[in-house]
């Protein structure tokens, strides 16, 4: 038997309380700090090192199109991803509230689910689309097609799917709650 269904429900209850409490302002923090550091990234480094760090050369006739379009395409995983983290923090909060069986909190784990794998999603595709912008130009005869496949990703789409599945089976907690309820 483990330690945590031998300590009685208030000792439990604190304990989540105290995650909660320590987890909610860190997804807060994450979710302006990953995007600030993408936007930091591009603006910083420059085209012509991000680029080579992607292993392609930029055609000599670049755009600032591109770079904007580039920069939008990098922006979007972690985008989903701190949205994302601003649901986990509601989550979050509303445990640390004691709301943990209600239908708010399910409905704000699905979204949380959700939003991780659209980060996956785009995780996946951005990487193809960007590499094509980046090297277009104005000839199209030049871009370059690239796929590739971040275990990262595919573990987000997964993680968000399942996530998004078990707030499903959260809210039909809650039902079955609210029917015993107004039986008794």
């Amino acid at each position: 038997m483990t330690t945590s269904s031998t300590r009685p429900p208030s000792a439990r209850s604190d304990a989540l309380e105290r995650l909660s409490a320590a987890l909610g302002p860190a997804c807060l923090l994450l979710a302006i700090l990953l995007p600030s550091a993408v936007l930091w990234n591009w603006f910083a480094i420059g085209p012509t090192r991000i680029a080579a760090q992607a292993g392609i050369a930029l055609p000599a006739d670049f755009l600032w199109w591109q770079w904007l379009l580039g920069t939008g395409l990098a922006l979007t995983p972690v985008g989903f991803m701190a949205s994302a983290l601003l649901a986990a923090r509601r989550c979050f909060m509303l445990f640390r509230a004691g709301r943990c069986l209600q239908r708010e909190t399910s409905e704000v784990l699905r979204i949380f689910g959700l939003r991780v794998l659209y980060a996956g999603i785009a995780g996946l595709l951005v990487p193809t689309l960007l590499i094509a912008v980046l090297t277009g130009g104005s000839d199209p005869q030049h871009i370059r097609w690239e796929i590739h496949m971040g275990s990262s990703s595919l573990l987000a789409v997964v993680f968000g799917g399942m996530l998004a599945a078990m707030a499903c089976v959260l809210d039909r907690a809650v039902t079955i709650a609210e029917e015993h309820a107004q039986i008794i």
